[in-house]
This record gives C-alpha cells, sequence and structure tokens, in this order.
C-alpha cells in the first residue's frame, strides 16, 4: 500500500492524504486499516530494537535484558510511548 511506503518514508501528512483517498473511495476496504496498522507496528518494533542495542551497549553482554526491564526503559527515555497508538495491547 502506497500510504504505508509513504509513512515509512517520513511523510506522515502525505501517507495520511493517500490513506484517507484509499478509503473515501472504497470505505470497505479493510486492507487499508490494516495497513496502516502495520506501519505503526513496525515504527514501534523499531523503537524497541533501538532501546534494546542501547541497553546492551550500556549493560555489556553480561546479563539477560528482561521484556519488563526494556519497557520500563523505553517508557522512561520516551514518556509519550503508547503501546495502543502503535497497535498494541498494554
Amino acid at each position: 500500500m502506497r500510504a504505508v511506503a509513504l509513512l515509512a518514508a517520513g511523510h506522515p501528512e502525505r501517507a495520511e492524504r493517500e490513506f484517507l483517498q484509499t478509503l473515501t473511495e472504497n470505505p470497505n476496504n479493510a486492507y487499508a486499516f490494516w495497513g496502516l496498522s502495520e506501519a505503526r507496528k513496525a515504527q514501534a518494533i523499531e523503537l524497541v530494537v533501538e532501546m534494546f542495542d542501547a541497553l546492551v551497549s550500556e549493560r555489556g553482554d553480561s546479563g539477560k535484558i528482561w521484556a519488563s526491564l526494556l519497557k520500563d526503559t523505553l517508557k522512561r527515555r520516551r514518556p509519550d510511548f503508547n503501546e495502543t497508538f502503535y497497535g498494541f495491547r498494554t
């Protein structure tokens, strides 16, 4: 979907226009909703991977990095992060 590619390329305004145009042309197009959700999920995964890499570089390879630590660190460093916005349940 073109809107997802635009969003991934860093053009959220153009992506939104494309997304809305797709919905107006075919309001029953469930794929349009799925496409935007998948783009947001990809962004969230990128954030988590970046945070994981930062934790590994800070702590070294000596210990485990639990999911709860990763989430707490993400919330601390990015207080505006919201799982629901990116299509995940809390």
